[in-house]
């Protein structure tokens, strides 16, 4: 079978939802089709080829259970899991997992579409399928979640930090069992302003209604409404069809927004979005807000006060961790010389307000001055847009001692953090910056800006130091402080990577968030699903 074949047998296997963002696995492991999603899809192995057709899509708790079948090793779940094999299978024993074919004794069942469970023993009898109530109430703890990310979807090829929180959100979740199916991919920033997007808006209701309607969901979920990129889908549907309406990451601005040196009071253009948000809020069931200053603002609000939370960001620390052999690998793919401290930025090159090149623009100009004062330093930019290229003019002067990677996928980003002694994208007004985060779980200090969503991720002077915006002599001496110290970069490093693992875990976060998810459908929730 050619690559396109495997890739559509495997995908048979699971629910549209799933498919569409699954990654296709071949039996020997090369990627055939690299997916967002937590769902890892296989056409029929090649040792049953000659028997049937079963193809096989496995969440994270399965996939563990199919290596551990694959090597013969003994399998013990941590958490529920649930698989899907909806093109039916050629067969399997009942009471021996690695028989080929059927005997008179090893009770070989050929079983149609079907879910397959793992069950946690703490929750059930030790044997699968011994307790079938258990199974009942393990698949009842599973909610169907319509998912919609309104600033930028899961699917993006670009790499962002709005990208990387879509897919983590979906990630956690699917790893408490839910079920997550993307019901849009609108863009909703500034949609009012843009007569493409705003022409497109009644047939996307229309396409989600019917998408919801033949998900038949619990609850409807968004990430991010706030006065530029407002939620005007969640409001709508959720309401017709009569389910919970949860939002999380709100970002509390006022409608008219900051106001530059000689430009009008005012910004109308921004109004229709501030109202629009405003629904949105008021239409919620519960609002979860990512930052603290965020959750002061909004709990000045009668209105919104009783269904606030505080859920700050996380990231996945078995993707992001120390790695010392990924850090000699980079370094030394890199041609980087050992005597170097390395200074990593990691961002997007453009920005509508032009926050980003400035920022990057501010640290080439500190790097410049450490070269100048004969400083050892090496600077790594990660990440590409439209300022790119006046970014690599201004670094001319750097000479040999930068390097620009362009745009570098999230899979590929831990080795680097690994690879670098500091990480100092400095951040104006970054709202949060997951990339402060990723750093830190993998012990890699960080220097930047006390501005914005920062110092809600950023212990300042213990998991790394932060200064006054473009405060150059302040944020160079800050550098200095790093790079003439490595035992200080070890000990904010190893701060960095404890701070991460007790508040900003990604398995931590998934649990609250199913916990807001789960009792807002509880059964004394006044609205009942009508699709």
């Amino acid at each position: 079978m050619d690559k396109n074949a495997l890739i559509k047998e495997a995908l048979s296997a699971a629910p549209p939802a799933i498919a569409k963002a699954a990654t296709v696995l071949d039996g020997d492991g090369s990627v055939l089709k690299k997916g967002s999603g937590a769902y890892t899809c296989y056409p029929t192995l090649p040792l049953l080829r000659g028997k049937g057709h079963e193809p096989m899509c496995l969440d994270k708790v399965w996939l563990e259970w199919h290596h551990a079948w694959m090597e013969r090793k003994d399998f013990k779940p941590k958490a529920l899991g649930i698989a899907y094999m909806l093109a039916g299978d050629s067969g399997a024993s009942n009471i021996d997992p690695f028989a080929d074919q059927p005997t008179k004794d090893n009770q070989w069942v050929v079983e149609g579409p079907h879910v397959m469970v793992i069950v946690l023993s703490l929750l059930c009898s030790a044997i699968f399928g011994k307790s079938l109530s258990c199974v009942r109430e393990s698949l009842a703890m599973a909610l169907r979640i319509a998912f919609y990310s309104s600033h930028v979807p899961a699917s993006a090829p670009e790499p962002s930090g709005d990208r990387t929180q879509a897919r983590s959100l979906i990630a956690a979740l699917e790893e408490e069992g839910h079920l997550v199916q993307v019901m849009s991919e609108f863009p909703a920033k500034f949609f009012w302003l843009h007569w493409q997007q705003l022409r497109a808006l009644p047939l996307t209701l229309v396409r989600t209604w019917a998408q919801t309607r033949a998900f038949r969901p619990d609850v409807w979920l968004t990430l991010g409404s706030e006065r530029d990129v407002p939620d005007v889908l969640g409001p709508l549907i959720a309401r017709l069809a009569r389910i919970p309406y949860v939002i999380y990451k709100a970002p509390h601005k006022n409608w008219h927004g900051r106001r530059k040196p000689g430009q009008p009071a005012g910004n109308w253009w921004r109004l229709p979005g501030h109202v629009m948000n405003r629904i949105a809020i008021r239409r919620a069931r519960n609002v979860i807000v990512n930052k603290h200053s965020d959750f002061e603002l909004y709990r000045q609000n009668p209105r919104v006060r009783s269904k606030l939370s505080l859920l700050l960001p996380a990231v996945s620390t078995a993707d992001f961790k120390p790695d010392p052999p990924a850090r000699a690998r980079t370094r030394l793919a890199l041609t980087i010389p050992d005597d170097r401290c390395v200074v990593l930025s990691a961002s997007r090159l453009w920005d509508r307000a032009g926050r980003k090149e400035k920022s990057v623009r501010f640290l080439i100009d500190c790097i410049s001055e450490l070269l100048a004062s004969r400083s050892k330093v090496h600077l790594v930019v990660a990440g590409d847009g439209s300022s790119r290229t006046a970014l690599e003019r201004h670094a001319q002067r750097l000479g040999a001692c930068c390097t620009f990677l362009g745009s570098v996928d999230a899979a590929n980003m831990a080795p680097l953090y690994n690879a670098a002694d500091i990480f100092a994208y400095p951040g104006l007004d970054e709202h949060i910056g997951i990339v402060y985060l990723e750093a830190q779980a993998c012990g890699t200090p960080v220097v930047a800006f006390a501005s914005g969503g920062i110092p809600t991720v950023v212990v300042h002077g213990k998991t790394g130091l932060l200064t006054e915006p473009l405060d150059m002599d302040t944020y160079l001496t800050a550098l200095r402080r790093l790079i003439d110290s490595p035992s200080l970069r070890s000990t904010m490093g190893q701060a960095g990577v404890e701070h991460v693992r007790m508040h900003h875990r990604r398995s931590d976060w998934g649990r609250r968030i199913s916990a807001v998810l789960e009792a807002a459908t509880s059964p004394a929730s006044p609205e009942r699903r009508l699709v």
